[in-house]
Formats: C-alpha cells, structure tokens, sequence
C-alpha cells in the first residue's frame, strides 16, 4: 500500500478548507480507489462558483452524489448551503473519512453536513 499524502484545497473564497487523505493499494481489485480524481475537483470548483450557481441554486437542494470517490463535491455543495447532501460509492472509506474528517466545518457554514 502507498500512502500519497495530503492535498488542501479551498472554496467559498477560502472560507472552508478541504484535506483529502489519498492512499492507493493497487493490490486491491479496484486499481483507482484512493486517489482524487481530477475531474471530481474540476466539478467541486465549478459548483463553488457563484457567477454560475448562485447561492440561490443551493438553498433548498437535495442532492444525492453516486460515484462520490472521497466525497469532495458533496462536502462543496453542502458548504454552499444545499439542504441535504447524500454522497455514494461502491466503496464508501474514503468519503466516510472524509466527511466525517470535515462535518464540523460544513455545519459551521450551513448547519448540515452530508450523509453517506
């Protein structure tokens, strides 16, 4: 198993912080689990951006996430206010950790953090 580090990543103008704990066991089936996908961060900064989603957007949102890796966009649309974020995968440890590594933040924001 590999161990790859941190990474820390800001929205809402610095306002809240992410840290995304990536490790990759390539011995397991799946050969991807453990990293961020890039296009995932790419989704997480443009449901960030106010000019296309603004906060309006977010205010009574249910959102429910498949295929959400570690949990980054739903943790971002959470923090933007949406009412309830649920966030999947076929394996859920990375978002667990994630979420629950960064609930207190969100609900700092919003008052509710996602589920998974």
């Amino acid at each position: 198993a590999a161990s790859l580090g941190a990474m820390s990543l800001s929205f809402r103008g610095g306002a809240f912080n992410v840290t995304i704990e990536e490790d990759w066991h390539p011995e397991d089936a799946d050969p991807i689990a453990g990293l961020q996908w890039a296009g995932g961060m790419r989704l997480a900064r443009l449901f960030d951006d106010e000019d296309v989603f603004p906060d309006e957007f977010w205010s009574d949102a249910t959102v429910l996430e498949l295929g959400a890796g570690h949990g980054l966009t739903s943790l971002v649309i959470a923090a933007r206010g949406a009412r309830k974020v649920c966030c999947t995968d076929a394996d859920v440890t990375h978002a667990k950790r994630t979420v629950a590594a960064h609930a207190a933040a969100v609900a700092s924001l919003n008052g509710a953090a996602p589920t998974v």
